[in-house]
């Protein structure tokens, strides 16, 4: 049986992922079944995905070979050292591909757990699990509170996102300033970005329900030096100090609503753990990307 993509091409560098009957491997909640197909993407010339690896679902699992880039051809035909991983997920039954797939790697010794494609770098799945769409529901406290996201809405104007709480809202603000203020009708902020984080003021608690894709974990955040308001991707609380840890040397301060802190000068972490659905103030010394990296623990 031949996967509902290309099959990859076959280089002189690879990877090997084990996948074992251990895994959580999931679509829309449900264990997969036999005639599944797992496959992951490396983007080519064109800026589209193609196949770097597939594996057809047995009930029992085995080694799934993952393909670099031939350097000695002139297009790309498979991962470069260090590129992203990207999963699909086919469901034989429904004939769909899920692109909205969250992955936990396994944090072991001599593996690579970073998600990032290393030539003969041994990978090991916790959990693959695919969505049609992903919801992502926020408390909302009465008072100021900063929100941020890991989905990208399927409609991404603010007003839009906040519609179910529109009527207890003050205001929302983002890094720039730019606000949604009911009271006077003015929404400057438009759509979302994805990334960031805002700041919002409500007259009650309420709940927020997102609905879309996944904003990818190690999606690249642009700080642009100075006070920023980001979010955070990852779907589990993590230690703050280990998610800061790529840029850490930049870091002036990190602050969350309640106004506990990461404090590098010092060697404060009173924030603890970072949290779902919580945006964080920011001020790093230059404009700086950050990718996320994966938490030891889950």
């Amino acid at each position: 049986m031949y996967p509902p993509w290309s099959e990859p091409t076959i280089t002189d560098c690879s990877a090997t992922l084990a996948l074992t009957v251990e895994n959580i491997l999931s679509i829309d909640e449900d264990t997969i079944t036999i005639g599944d197909w797992i496959g992951v993407f490396y983007v080519n010339d064109d800026g589209d995905y193609s196949c770097g690896g597939s594996f057809i679902w047995d009930g029992e699992g085995g080694p799934m070979v993952i393909w670099g880039d031939d350097e000695t051809t002139e297009e790309k035909d498979g991962f470069d050292e260090g590129e992203e991983l990207v999963w699909m997920m086919w469901d034989n039954e429904s004939d769909e591909v899920y692109t909205n797939v969250y992955v936990q790697y396994l944090q072991v010794e001599n593996f690579i757990s970073n998600g990032l494609f290393t030539c003969n770098g041994l990978y090991g799945l916790y959990s693959l699990e695919a969505y049609s769409t992903i919801v992502q529901t926020i408390d909302i406290p009465d008072g100021w509170f900063m929100f941020s996201t890991y989905v990208d809405p399927l409609y991404p104007d603010i007003e839009d996102v906040v519609e179910s709480i529109y009527d207890d809202i003050i205001i929302v603000k983002d890094w720039e300033g730019k606000v949604l203020w009911p009271l006077f009708g003015m929404n400057t902020i438009g759509d979302m970005t994805p990334g960031e984080g805002y700041q919002i003021k409500s007259t009650s608690p309420n709940t927020l329900v997102l609905e879309g894709d996944f904003i990818p974990s190690n999606y690249p955040i642009s700080h642009p030096g100075g006070w920023f308001i980001m979010a955070y991707l990852h779907q589990y609380p993590a230690d703050a100090v280990e998610m800061m840890d790529p840029i850490y040397e930049d870091l002036d301060i990190l602050k969350n609503y309640a106004g506990q802190v990461v404090w590098p000068y010092f060697g404060f972490n009173t924030i603890g753990n970072m949290v779902p659905g919580q945006g964080y103030q920011i001020k790093t010394m230059n404009s700086i990307p950050l990718t996320y990296t994966y938490p030891d623990t889950y």
